[in-house]
């Protein structure tokens, strides 16, 4: 799981460093700055230098696929709740014990590397649902331009991708190209 810990305090981003390495994290970068593409997980010790950053952390978080924990200071905990807003960034206050911040990164990697299944059982199933998508239009072409039944053309198709020992999708996409303009 990669991660990124934004932060200019470096002893706050060891904390943070340690949490994860805890955690089963190994893949941490640290920076001063937000470049957070590609991370799964961005943790912010707020505020940044010269800056607060949680403009930043709500950019991140627009992603969808980036998780982003904030660290923010105990007194500037109510105004960062109203700008989150349903966001979706996970707030924890400063000052906060080892321990308690611990468990919450944790849970973070918990959360995130379920999400992560999720997401790639759902790009299986949309990928799956466009393969049998392109055969059933496949079966219609060569219904169509071939005068086959339904059970005709999947028949054709099965046998096809059999014979040449490759995917019925494959075949289909071949039909297509032949058959469609």
């Amino acid at each position: 799981m990669k991660t990124l810990i934004v932060s200019t305090n470096n002893e706050i981003a060891a904390v943070f460093h340690s949490a994860l390495l805890k955690a089963g994290t190994d893949d941490i970068t640290v920076s001063e700055n937000s470049s957070s593409d590609g991370y799964d997980i961005v943790i912010f010790n707020l505020p940044l230098e010269g800056r607060f950053g949680l403009d930043e952390a709500a950019a991140v978080a627009k992603k969808d696929d980036t998780f982003v924990l904030c660290a923010v200071p105990a007194k500037n905990i109510e105004k960062v709740i109203e700008r989150v807003g349903d966001s979706g960034i996970m707030l924890v206050t400063k000052p906060f014990s080892a321990s308690a911040f611990e468990l919450t990164v944790r849970n973070v990697v918990k959360m995130v590397d379920k999400t992560l299944r999720v997401r790639g059982k759902l790009i299986e199933a949309e990928t799956k649902i466009a393969d049998i998508k392109l055969i059933e239009r496949a079966k219609f072409v060569l219904s169509k331009t071939l005068s086959l039944t339904e059970a005709e053309a999947h028949r054709y198709i099965q046998k096809t991708a059999m014979d040449t020992r490759v995917r019925q999708v494959e075949v289909a996409r071949g039909i297509l190209k032949t058959y469609e303009m």
